[in-house]
């Protein structure tokens, strides 16, 4: 991003308004990547959610705290808890903001599943990669899922590498899964209660900070 400004890393809902920019950081990261109707799918698919961050040139402004619910309500699901963090609007897109990356991932019974993850080609090395896995750790701890698993490519070693830095561990693999037929390697986090998994998740924050500096929101 050409710019004298000291900019920062923010973190919003993925809408469709964002899906010209993330389909091409997508094209950049995948041999293999997804067209626009599997995204407009799972933009509509309520067991999944994608976020996208964003280079904004100050922070913005806190969100005011949201309400409690009523006597006798439920609390929000962790959809709802999601965009109460991510403090957004379902569905209201902003086509003019500068994004550097996202990532998505799919709620099952009992883990949170990585879907993709990418940053685009001249964003990569500024930690934002490593950003929007320490923000997978925290959708995990605060929707009460305790593991989190994805695939990668065998021959990914450099995204391996970066996953293993964070915890994961291969348990297997999924022979053919890739289009090309390569094999997926299937990693899993460790089961963390939920103290272990908030002490884990400060630990990768601390270490952020201390190579990449503050410019994350």
């Amino acid at each position: 991003m050409a710019t004298t400004e000291r900019t920062r890393i923010a973190l919003r809902e993925m809408t469709r308004a964002d899906l010209r920019r993330v389909r091409r950081i997508e094209r950049e990261a995948y041999a293999d990547a997804w067209p626009d109707t599997v995204f407009k799918r799972e933009l509509r698919n309520r067991f999944a959610q994608y976020v996208v961050a964003i280079e904004q040139p100050s922070p913005p402004t806190p969100p005011a705290p949201a309400a409690p619910p009523e006597s006798g309500q439920s609390g929000p699901g962790p959809l709802a808890r999601l965009r109460r963090w991510l403090a957004v609007v379902p569905g209201i897109g902003r086509p003019g903001d500068d994004i550097s990356g996202y990532f998505g991932v799919w709620f099952t019974q009992d883990q949170l599943h990585l879907v993709n993850v990418a940053v685009a080609t001249e964003r990569q090395g500024r930690g934002i990669g490593s950003y929007l896995l320490i923000e997978c750790f925290e959708l995990a701890l605060r929707s009460e899922l305790r593991t989190i698993t994805l695939e990668v490519r065998p021959s990914n070693t450099g995204a391996i590498r970066l996953y293993q830095r964070f915890g994961f561990r291969r348990v297997g693999l999924s022979p053919g899964y890739y289009t090309d037929g390569e094999d997926a390697a299937v990693m899993l986090t460790d089961d963390f209660d939920p103290p272990a998994r908030r002490a884990h998740i400060e630990r990768l924050r601390s270490d952020h900070r201390a190579r990449y500096g503050d410019a994350f929101q």
